[in-house]
């Protein structure tokens, strides 16, 4: 057990001991651990639509200790019949009477699988003390009053003891605390939900706080112990003049991170080792609080700060400040002992150099406490506009609000904070308003609309990151809600929206913008190249795919949306992304001129950012007055998006993909499916690959999600299962002539930023086993800073984060091996299972050139043609309980018909036609759900404790055979030596999990020795 300082009242105002009922420490003996109260009532339950306790205030009460979080009980407020609005309200009675009370323990509803149960936990709440029994407010005819006074912090006959919105996502007990009080019953007033826009507000177990002799309130967890959430142990974190350094043992850790942030310099991610002991971190405006998880060997005692990490290696609520801030675990064990610090300077900028601009702002119809409440950077104080009043022009009856600088400033983006209200039953992914900005260099001046598509969802908890894509002048900006129908929100309208806070970034003042200078020269490949027929030896698509490499487009914002994308130096830092335009107008001119003169781009669903392609007419020139000017390096056409196939559509795709063949020759033409079973028919894809002929073959699928996805024993059978992923290999690699004699392009979107934030070796597999069965593209769906979507890769300060340069590490590996796999073709993929203590069975794999390793003949063939005699693993990493993982093997030959030129360019040398081979480890952690945003990650899935040693039994193919070996991690190209005898053995060391190597054959013919001359006699 353990005590904990009253932080949770920090927004309460100061009250008097006698107010708050206090009485001395020795009147009544209180417990000395959390215990539950009675509970009264609530103002809503489900007493329809649960099954009993479920949806009652009876589950509040009862032992979910034992109980997984699928069978944890919980209370909800009504549904089954219309929900109903907040606040809502439940009251419970202290047991023992006379006996003090700190705090509440507040347990959410468990998210799990597809539950998001944390949605419903309160996102702001009021709590008050009353003598007895106010009455449940809802049994009154004066219940909608009392709903306007106790979101105001009154209720009539209580006290207020606290008002906070701190509670966070995550299934574990959290706390609000309080002075102490001894009245008799403690009202919990929640005024909404943490998810923005829900209605309904859940808990699956409450518990009253008792008190120690200091009057701090006593709760589940220990006094030193880092987890528990709000009103948990606020660990010291010091500020010397000086950066700290660690020391010692490099044996006793397998992975320490700050959760919020990358090491290493910005825009320079260094990953953890265990070897390295002193690290540096940089932290902007907003990163005012940090969690660092650390995961040590067996047995080893570990503290952070001087706190003992949670269950899952945790401390939380490490306070940053401006300057230098270290943060310290320490570990030992069996006389052993190792620091490891982490140096992070807190900056008040954002990732670009931007600073907070102060600002007053004026909404229309707002009270002066209202108006000041918008930017005070205080979250409970709020302005709602009910009801919501839209309009194309600035009124002064739209909603809407001004922004006053008090001086012209270059401007970059607004932070908004709040919430739609949106009607019964919409979907909050969808819902929302379309948003307007517009700018005033000085007042009186003319205003210039900026942004008339900005997003008003609530997929981002609350954060509008109004992104203008420029800098722009502004002395005020007009900021409301237009009547421009947003893509994403076609339906569902909001009928009233609630803003928490607004914030302007800009420039320092005084300061104006100055163009980056941006290299490009790594991109001249993309500029105007013409394929041609029969370049260098093969089709048109094999010859896009050896001028560009795998190629990685990322969707991103059009101009006019109001939502962030990377310029160029944080574009280069992605690993090979480059910009993806798909609304209308299908263009971002600012984003490009900020990524330079020569950047690749590319479309999705061209012409006019729909999905059918017969309803876009007959083939025409749609490259409009914004894309000329970078027609030459527009390198992708996506046409159309996700409808289903038919043979109508099929033909529209060939007059589409022929005519733009004809006029954007530098492009790759392509449609996109989703998993659907109508472009995984034989009959429908052959017919579409030989009539319509296009260069790719593209489909898109996540296969794990915020709240689940493959377990690592089922990873390779569910990928490489996928329907779509089977037949769209078969029919790419079959070709334009359905032979295998020309075979086209094909690839898959991947989930970048669209809803999980799962660990390295999960986000890496999917690409490596995409290459190793001969894919050749990766659409990253998507780029977008805190914007239409959720974001796990960008922060709330625009910085790039822990998930982000995990990807970026993916993609640089994946370009580099791409830059041998693009000139091959992709001849077998083997499967080499390993052993899970969940796997009862061996799996096996089948399908159009599949199989197992060396099983059968057509493996034992892949085999014979790369040299290839045997393999065995080895678990080097920390899960699995050190049984080998899966192995995937790719068999490659070099594309029929290529020029031998090209391909010396690309291997070296060689006499014979290269082959090679490419292995994956196949084993990755596993990720605790639900994994998404922001929120902290808990994984076991770090590509170190995933590693497995690969060791493979190799044989000349010929007796000139060279073996080369292409390692991504450190991007090398090495031959490999080789025994003299008939075999001999590799070993790629500590792969880690998803992550691959390639190998491949080239023959340097050995000269004839020559005979030593006979020596001539005198």
């Amino acid at each position: 057990m353990g005590t904990r300082p009253i932080i949770g009242a920090l927004g309460a105002p100061i009250l008097a001991a006698t107010m708050l009922g206090l009485t001395p420490a020795a009147a009544i003996a209180a417990t000395d651990t959390p215990y539950h109260p009675t509970v009264l009532w609530a103002t809503s339950e489900e007493k329809v639509g649960e099954g009993a306790p479920n949806g009652t205030i009876a589950a509040l009460v009862d032992d979910d200790t034992a109980r997984t979080d699928a069978t944890k009980t919980f209370w909800t407020t009504k549904w089954k019949g219309g929900l109903d609005p907040y606040p809502h309200a439940l009251a419970v009675q202290n047991p023992t009477p006379g006996t003090q009370v700190c705090g509440l323990g507040l347990t959410p509803r468990p998210t799990y699988d597809s539950t998001l149960g944390n949605d419903q936990f309160p996102g702001e709440y009021r709590v008050f003390a009353f003598d007895e029994d106010p009455g449940n407010p809802a049994a009154e005819a004066s219940f909608d009053d009392w709903k306007t006074k106790v979101a105001a912090g009154t209720w009539d006959g209580g006290t207020e003891v606290a008002h906070g919105s701190d509670l966070q996502f995550g299934n574990k007990e959290q706390y609000v605390t309080f002075p102490a009080t001894t009245k008799r019953v403690i009202a919990l007033a929640g005024l909404r939900s943490l998810a923005p826009g829900k209605s309904d507000m859940a808990l699956s177990d409450i518990k009253l706080l008792p008190c120690d002799a200091q009057g701090n309130a006593i709760t589940s967890y220990g006094s030193n112990e880092g987890g528990g959430g709000t009103g948990a142990v606020r660990p010291v974190v010091p500020h010397p003049d000086a950066p700290e350094q660690g020391s010692g043992a490099s044996d006793l850790v397998l992975d320490f991170v700050i959760d919020q942030l990358p090491y290493g310099e910005p825009g320079k991610p260094v990953d953890f080792a265990p070897g390295t002991h002193t690290y540096t971190a940089t932290g902007y405006y907003h990163a005012t609080t940090v969690s660092a998880r650390i995961r040590a060997v067996d047995g080893a005692t570990v503290t952070i700060n001087g706190a003992t990490p949670d269950a899952d290696g945790r401390v939380t609520n490490l306070d940053l400040t401006t300057g230098l801030n270290v943060i310290t675990a320490t570990v030992s064990k069996d006389g052993k002992e190792a620091t490891y610090v982490v140096n992070i300077t807190k900056v008040d900028t954002d990732f670009r150099g931007n600073v907070l601009v102060p600002a007053t702002a004026s909404a229309n119809g707002a009270s002066e406490a209202e108006n000041a409440a918008l930017t005070d950077l205080d979250p409970k104080t709020t302005w709602t506009s009910n009801p919501l009043v839209r309009a194309s022009d600035w009124s002064e009856g739209v909603t809407g609000i001004e922004l006053h600088l008090g001086e012209a400033r270059y401007v970059h983006r607004v932070n908004g904070w709040g919430t739609p209200t949106l009607p019964a039953g919409a979907q909050s992914w969808h819902g929302g308003n379309s948003v307007a900005i517009a700018v005033q260099e000085t007042d009186g001046g003319e205003w210039t609309t900026i942004v008339t598509h900005a997003s008003l969802t609530r997929d981002a908890r609350g954060l509008w990151y109004w992104d203008f894509n420029a800098y722009h002048l502004a002395k005020n900006i007009r900021i409301w809600m237009n009547d421009e129908t947003e893509p994403q929100t076609p339906q569902n309208i909001a009928t009233a929206v609630t803003f928490n806070d607004l914030e302007v970034w800009g420039l320092p003042a005084g300061k104006a913008p100055v163009a980056p200078a941006v290299d490009n020269s790594m991109n001249e490949r993309y500029s105007g190249f013409d394929p041609g027929d029969g370049k260098w030896g093969v089709n048109r698509a094999q010859a896009l795919a050896l001028q560009y490499g795998v190629m990685m487009p990322a969707w991103v914002p059009s101009e006019g949306y109001g939502r962030g994308g990377f310029d160029a130096a944080e574009r280069d830092l992605t690993g090979g992304a480059f910009p993806m335009f798909y609304d209308l107008p299908m263009f971002n001119t600012p984003m490009m001129e900020s990524l330079g003169k020569g950047a690749p781009w590319a479309l999705a669903k061209a012409p006019t950012g729909k999905n059918s392609m017969c309803n876009a007419g007959e083939p025409h020139n749609f490259m409009n007055e914004y894309m000329s000017p970078y027609a030459s390096t527009l390198v992708d056409i996506q046409y159309g998006d996700e409808g289903g196939f038919n043979r109508g559509e099929s033909e529209c795709f060939k007059n589409w993909f022929a005519w733009s063949k004809q006029n954007i020759p530098g492009a790759v033409v392509h449609a996109n499916s989703w998993d659907d079973p109508s472009w995984y028919r034989d009959a429908n894809l052959s017919y579409y690959v030989e009539n319509a002929k296009p260069d790719l073959l593209s489909w898109d699928k996540y296969y794990w999600g915020a709240n689940g996805g493959p377990a690592p024993q089922q990873v390779v059978t569910n990928l490489l299962n996928t329907n779509t992923w089977k037949k769209q290999r078969e029919y790419g690699l079959k070709g334009l002539t359905g032979d295998g004699s020309s075979p086209i392009l094909y690839g898959q979107y991947l989930d970048y930023n669209w809803d999980a934030n799962v660990s390295a070796s999960e986000k890496s597999i999917v690409p490596s086993l995409g290459l190793a069965t001969g894919q050749k593209w990766f659409g990253l769906f998507r780029m977008e800073y805190n914007g239409y979507d959720r974001s796990s890769i960008i922060d709330h300060d625009g910085a790039p984060t822990r998930s982000f340069y995990e990807f970026s590490n993916i993609f640089g590996n994946v370009s580099y091996i791409g830059n041998y796999t693009k000139a091959m073709n992709s001849t077998f993929v083997a499967y080499k299972p390993g052993q899970y203590a969940a796997r009862s069975e061996t799996p096996t794999l089948s399908g159009y050139k599949y199989g197992n390793f060396a099983t059968g003949d057509e493996a034992m063939a892949a085999n014979a043609a790369v040299g290839l005699v045997d393999m065995s693993v080895t678990n080097v990493g920390s899960v699995n309980d050190g049984l080998p993982g899966d192995v995937v093997v790719g068999y490659f030959e070099q594309l029929g018909g290529l020029d031998a030129a090209k391909s010396a360019e690309i291997f070296g040398d060689s006499a014979t036609a290269p082959t090679g081979f490419m292995v994956v480890n196949a084993l990755t952690g596993q990720t605790r759900y639900p994994s998404v945003l922001l929120d902290p990650r808990t994984d076991n899935g770090s590509l170190a404790e995933t590693a497995q040693d690969i060791t493979l039994t190799v044989k000349k193919p010929s007796a000139g055979a060279h073996l080369m070996l292409v390692n991504p991690a450190d991007k090398t190209t090495q031959e490999v030596e080789l025994g003299e005898g008939e075999t001999s053995q590799v070993v790629l060391h500590a792969v880690g999990g998803g992550d691959s190597r390639f190998l491949y054959w080239v023959t340097v013919d050995e000269p004839t020795p020559t005979p030593e001359p006979t020596p001539t006699p005198d």
